[in-house]
């Protein structure tokens, strides 16, 4: 099968259970994204994601003090393209109010932070418990 969405029993246990946790590519909307790419079509949902992916070079390119990255990431791959879209207009409307790259990152990670709580989604990333020791 060449996706999940294809398989009888999408969602699966498997599937529910790793969408609990974060590494370093959130999955909290894995499921929602597989159904997602299941009803709009395959390519459908690739031309949305390449868009995301533009987004995300541009905010790395632009507004990554060195320390935003896992944010940017997180930022791109949980919120909808139409809120991304409506951000970068935003945070380029504001950039000539911060002038330092610093002071740009820290408007993006306000402004983004700003549109997930209008969601009320949390954008940082949620680790896997550690295993105790026996």
């Amino acid at each position: 099968m060449e996706y999940c969405f294809s398989c009888a029993e999408f969602p699966c246990v498997r599937l529910r259970e790793a969408a609990r946790f974060d590494s370093f590519q959130p999955h909290r909307h894995m499921l929602q994204n597989l159904a997602r790419a299941r009803d709009m079509g395959v390519p459908a949902f690739q031309a949305e994601l390449a868009k995301k992916e533009k987004i995300l070079h541009t905010l790395l390119a632009s507004y990554n003090d060195g320390r935003k990255k896992t944010f940017f990431c997180a930022a791109v791959t949980l919120l909808p393209l139409a809120d991304l879209e409506r951000g970068m207009e935003a945070l380029c409307a504001q950039a000539a109010a911060c002038p330092t790259l610093k002071e740009k990152a820290a408007c993006a990670v306000r402004l983004f932070t700003s549109i997930a709580d209008t969601r009320q989604m949390d954008l940082r990333l949620h680790k896997r418990p550690k295993q105790e020791k026996k």
